[in-house]
Parts: structure tokens; sequence; C-alpha cells
């Protein structure tokens, strides 16, 4: 063969492998399936056709990022496709499904036929000419956990923020939009701060000019104050920077509601409700034998639709005459009372914590569940010494309380305490092109069985709630 001739075949190969590729490029661009989604299907769960798909073109996968609620019937599901304009058909096959065992038929947009998805489906796309096909696997995921369970992951686990060391004593409150946590290590007193509690905690040393209660640490919507160890009131309202003796000695600080903190101190043989700053004309008056002078939980507030004010609540503590109570007080910003009921299931406690959270009922006939507001009792001491580890819950605001579900209840790894906190606050969850508010409780410290402080500030929140709501 001569040169010319060798030369005029290797150029008839180039033009031949050009060509190819340009074809190549051509069947990845005429088969696709542009947009994948499922129609409407309140059985199922509402809000089925907002459900996001992800298209992979390089991996031809279609698959839901965010899962289905547990429990959803994907056996019959009708579709809506957006296709290239050079796709010609969509083929679909289902294999070992529950329904479909093996099945073949083509995609219409004319027709509702439906697609069992509890089996293997495969989308095959032929390109107008026919000369191309492309198989996409077609995946519609259903969560298999149970989304209801309050779930504290030990990965999520953390330091008391602003601690370095085995702390002697410690304190986490919110002040305003911010987060404050006091701790007692080697004879000096670290405050941290921050407005997100997953966030960074900035750290400083305070120079008191008091030998603090730290595990009286409060704030309120302008101020922080602690007791001093003879039981006076300082108020720092600069994030701890200084502080200022308010005037007043207490035996015990209750809490903080709105812009006050409310207070006990003994009178002879009773006590009174005393609150700072004190309004014009405000009388401190007595406190009911009942109410607790001491280890009840941190107060934690609850708003109600026909209440103007919100309401503060606390539980537990220790009365008067030393008596360990089971009782939940409110306060609606003037008066205390009780609120629940004799017949509560609710344990003797002392060093709980009371939180406003959330639980969801199952509607028969239904995957979509009812929310509903519910306080849960977490840790403390019992009367005769143990640990509580039992999580109580109620649907009523605090009126009749019963052992929670299964569900609620802690991880054996979690270290029973009495005095932790617990505090619910938001955080923004993003999934795609979705964002919505997640609430996480932070359960920080407490005491162990043994009195020493439990380094621990732990993350909790249902299942559920980190889902894409789609229903």
């Amino acid at each position: 063969m001569g040169l010319a001739a060798m030369a005029a075949m290797l150029g008839a190969c180039n033009e031949e492998s050009t060509t190819y590729e340009t074809y190549d490029s051509y069947s990845n661009t005429s088969t696709l399936i542009v947009k994948f989604n499922l129609q409407s299907n309140s059985e199922v769960a509402s809000g089925l056709d907002s459900v996001h798909f992800t298209i992979d073109q390089n991996k031809a996968m279609i698959y839901n990022a965010d899962s289905l609620p547990v429990g959803a019937d994907v056996s019959r599901m009708a579709i809506n496709l957006s296709l290239g304009s050079t796709v010609r058909s969509v083929k679909i096959h289902v294999t070992d499904g529950k329904i479909m065992k093996d099945s073949t038929f083509y995609f219409s947009s004319t027709t509702t036929d439906s697609i069992d998805f509890t089996g293997n489906v495969t989308f095959t796309t032929t390109s107008y000419d026919q000369m191309f096909t492309r198989e996409y696997h077609v995946k519609v995921n259903v969560h298999q956990t149970e989304p209801d369970t309050l779930c504290w992951p030990q990965k999520a686990r953390r330091d008391l923020p602003g601690a370095t060391t085995a702390p002697e004593a410690q304190r986490v409150t919110r002040q305003g939009d911010r987060y404050f946590s006091l701790v007692e290590q080697g004879g000096s007193y670290r405050l941290a701060v921050t407005s997100e509690p997953e966030g960074t905690w900035e750290t400083t040393t305070l120079s008191l000019p008091f030998t603090p209660q730290v595990e009286s640490f409060n704030g309120s919507d302008d101020a922080l104050y602690l007791l001093s160890q003879d039981g006076t009131l300082y108020a720092s309202s600069d994030a701890g920077a200084t502080w200022n003796d308010c005037g007043v000695v207490w035996s015990h600080i209750v809490g903080c509601y709105q812009g006050k903190v409310l207070g006990i101190y003994a009178d002879g043989d009773s006590y009174r409700h005393d609150e700072y700053p004190r309004p014009e004309g405000f009388v401190p008056v007595t406190a009911d034998a009942a109410f607790p002078i001491a280890e009840s939980s941190p107060i934690a507030l609850a708003t109600y639709t026909w209440s103007v004010q919100p309401q503060a609540m606390m539980m537990g503590g220790v009365t008067a005459k030393g008596a360990v109570t089971n009782a939940v007080w409110g306060y609606d910003g003037t008066t205390w009372a009780q609120i629940s009921l004799p017949t509560s299931a609710l344990p003797a406690l002392r060093g709980a914590v009371l939180i406003p959270y959330y639980s969801y009922k199952k509607v028969t006939g239904s995957l979509i569940p009812q929310c509903m507001t519910t306080w849960l009792v977490m840790g403390g001491k019992r009367s005769d010494g143990t640990m509580n580890t039992t999580v109580y819950s109620s649907l009523d605001q605090g009126l009749r309380w019963a052992e929670g579900v299964t569900c609620l209840q802690l991880p054996s790894y979690f270290t029973p305490t009495a005095g932790a906190q617990a505090l619910v606050a938001d955080r923004e969850m993003t999934n795609g092109d979705t964002t919505w508010t997640c609430p996480f409780i932070y359960y920080f410290g407490g005491r162990s069985a043994n009195g020493g402080v439990v380094n621990n500030t732990w993350q909790g929140v249902y299942n559920r709630l980190l889902f894409k709501p789609i229903y």
C-alpha cells in the first residue's frame, strides 16, 4: 500500500471516530428525562406533588432525598414526567414489586397508569430517531425508622459551654435572644455566650464583686441575675461585664418572667413571693405552704391562644417543711397557682426539667399526623434519693401527666441527672432548595447520683422534624 492510500485510510478512520463521538454526545441529550414528580394523593400523604426528586443524569438515577413518611404505600403511584424534545417514548419496567411482579408498559401523559415503586423500577427512554436509548433507575424512598422517636444522637454530645476542665458548678440560661452558660472551675467563673446553642460560644472569665450561687443564674428579657452566697440579688445588663446590687436578699430565684426576676425569701416561719424590679405598689405575698422554696425545675414559658400573657410553669422541688413535691405550678404575671391535678402520675422530684415541646398523634385512616403541644418532665431525683430515668408527658398544659410512650424515653447512654437545664431553640434546616425551622431540645449539665457535675450538652429532636415537611 502506498503512502497516499495509507493516508487516505487514516483520514477515513479519523472522520469515523469524530462522527462516533458526535453521535455519543447526541445520544446523551436526546434521551433525557428533564423532570419527575409524583401526582397528588392525599391517601398516602399531603403534598406528594411537591416532593423534590433528583435526576442524576451522569448515573441515570432518579430519587427523592427526602423520604416519604413511614408506612407510605408506594405500590400505586401516578407520576408526571417532563421529557427532552427529542425523546420518542418511555418504557417502564417493574420487577419484584408488591403488586407488579414483572410488568412492562409505556408512559403516556394522557393516562393515569400507576407504578408499583415497592419493586425495582426502570424507565427506558428512546430518542426520536430510535437510534439511542437510556435506562434510568427510579427509586421512591420511604422512611424505615419511626419518625416520632425523640433522638439524642451520641455524635452530637458536647462538653458544657465554657468548661475546659471538670466544672464544679454550672447553669445555662437564656437572656433575650442570647444563651449564657456560667461554669465554676478551679476557683474561677467562666461565662460563655452565643446566639445559637449549636454554634460557637464566646467565653470570658468573670471578675465578680461577690461569691455567686452559680445554680441561681437566670436571665430575663434584658438582664442576667445571680444570688451571692448570702442571698443578695445582683443584676447585669451588659452580658456579665458589670454586676449591680439590687438591694434585696432572697433564699431562692424561682425564675424570670419577661422583664423581671421572681424570687422567694424567708419571713419568720413562712416564705414570701417577691420580684425585681418591684412595680409601683407591689407588696410581697405569702407563699402557699405547698409551694416549692428550692430545687424546682427552671421555669418555662407557654403561650396559649386564649391567654393575653404567656404562662410560666415549673415542676417539683422542696417545700418549706422539707417535703419533695410532684406539683406543677403556673404563673400568669401576677399570681402563682397549682396546675397539675392530685391524680397526676408525676413522682415527687427535685431538680427535674420541664420542657414545652411537641408530639404527633396518628389519625385513623391517614398518614398525616396531628401535631400537639406536649409538656415533658425529665431527670430529677426522687424523694427516696434515687435518680429518675423516666420521661413523663402531658397533653393538656400540665393538668394530667402520664409516663411517656417508649419513643420518648431517654437512651441508656444518657446519664441520669438532677438540676439540669433544658431549652428549646429553633434551627434552620436545609435540604436542596427547601428550608424549614426545626425545634431542638438542648439539655445541659446537671448533677449525677454522686453529686458531681455532668459535663454534657445533648441535642434532642424528633426524627419527624428532621424530614422535609411535606405533611
